[in-house]
């Protein structure tokens, strides 16, 4: 935003978009400074991708606050109806990162006692070698644990679509305050394919406030999780249908039309 002020972009014959992917409160200041630069220019859009209301006050009239979409998948149609696989199919996806706690939630998964059989799926993507090091020792330290399967690979295009395709829950107790202004991908792939959700209470708290797709973890206490997650694995073939109706009004609300009307203004 203070560069696009120092080309012919500011005077453009066309709209010109910027589209801002979560404001936190670290950055805000410096971005409200930014955004009343460009306020004399009508045709520079600022876009936040939001499902907060943080800049009630700022009564800035280039600004609009527009809803996250979700993420489909490209390669195939997303099935509806929710999965129940024998066994019951649980999936721990993303970029191995410390914050994702990741010795805390296999502890309470070890604790969990469930009626039904169950499989865990722990995938880990790393990019530094202290990462990679520290997710194989996690590796080594709960190979032993039965029904959890380990993949310490990237999944890239149409096998990171399989991956999500083929369990029947995501799980992603990301415990870190940023995904209160920060969407979070994850949660938006699960809506997208279909698949309820255990997550931390602090990703996009205002998702499972309006729709029922899933639940937020007590992540405080690792005998109290281990409890939640047994009671929801115990119930699911009960509530998957209200899942369902959560997952499809969830899709309508955050779909890529609604996305492209939110960024077009009308």
């Amino acid at each position: 935003m203070r560069a696009v002020l120092q080309t012919k972009l500011k005077n453009s014959p066309v709209p010109v978009y910027f589209i801002i992917h979560g404001i936190n409160p670290r950055e805000k200041a410096r971005f409200i400074k930014q955004a009343k630069r460009c306020e004399p220019y009508k045709n520079i859009h600022i876009k936040i991708i939001t499902l907060r209301n943080d800049f009630a006050n700022e009564q800035l009239s280039n600004i609009d606050l527009i809803e996250p979409p979700v993420f489909k998948p490209v390669s195939f149609t997303p099935v509806r109806e929710m999965t129940l696989h024998n066994p019951l199919t649980l999936g721990f996806f993303g970029q191995y990162r410390r914050e994702k706690n990741i010795r805390f939630f296999l502890e309470a998964y070890k604790k969990a006692k469930f009626d039904i059989p169950v499989k865990l799926i722990v995938q880990g993507a790393t990019a530094m070698q202290e990462d990679s090091d520290e997710f194989e020792k996690i590796i080594k330290e709960y190979n032993a644990v039965e029904n959890i399967e380990f993949w310490h690979k990237n999944l890239i295009g149409p096998a990171w679509e399989e991956a999500l395709q083929c369990v029947d829950v995501i799980i992603a107790p990301y415990a870190a305050e940023r995904y209160r202004y920060h969407w979070s991908a994850m949660l938006f792939n699960a809506i997208g394919f279909y698949k309820p959700i255990l997550q931390s209470p602090e990703m996009n708290p205002e998702v499972l406030a309006n729709y029922k797709i899933g639940e937020a973890l007590n992540l405080n206490s690792e005998d109290e999780f281990s409890v939640q997650l047994e009671q929801f694995v115990n119930s699911y073939n009960r509530n998957k249908d209200n899942y369902k109706t959560g997952l499809e009004a969830a899709n309508t609300a955050f779909s890529h039309e609604k996305l492209i009307h939110n960024i077009l203004g009308k």
